[in-house]
């Protein structure tokens, strides 16, 4: 039996502009997507750029680019395929609910009532997240 590496785009949310804002429509334009570069994880592009020594405007359109299949860029996953660790895999789904999070604390009932910074409010909905699983267990 074959084993096909998965479609980035089953792991992360939808690849087109219209689709995340339909999914998640108070994510703020300044959220930062992080980057997979040779399998290693980098919090933003500008992360690569610093640590791999390449110009920024080069990582961009390697990750934009689909035969560099290596540099995956998550705001713009262009239907690469990859294959993914372990590590990788957990990163994604941390991001996942990371991005989610911030859509939630974006929105307008949030903003009304918040008042303490995105950081906190994600340590806290992860704190509420896990009493939760405890409690189910």
């Amino acid at each position: 039996m074959l084993f096909y590496p998965p479609r980035a785009s089953n792991l992360i949310p939808p690849k087109s502009l219209v689709a995340r804002i339909k999914q998640l429509p108070y994510l703020l334009n300044t959220f930062t997507f992080p980057a997979i570069v040779k399998m290693k994880w980098y919090v933003s592009l500008p992360e690569v750029s610093q640590k791999t020594g390449l110009i920024r405007t080069t990582v961009k359109l390697r990750c934009l680019f689909p035969p560099f299949s290596n540099y995956i860029w998550l705001n713009d996953i262009s239907g690469k395929k990859l294959s993914l660790n372990k590590y990788i895999k957990n990163r994604i789904k941390e991001f996942n609910l990371k991005m989610s999070l911030a859509n939630v604390y974006s929105s307008p009932e949030t903003r009304k009532r918040r008042r303490y910074k995105f950081k906190n409010f994600y340590k806290q909905q992860l704190f509420k997240q896990k009493n939760k699983d405890n409690l189910n267990e």
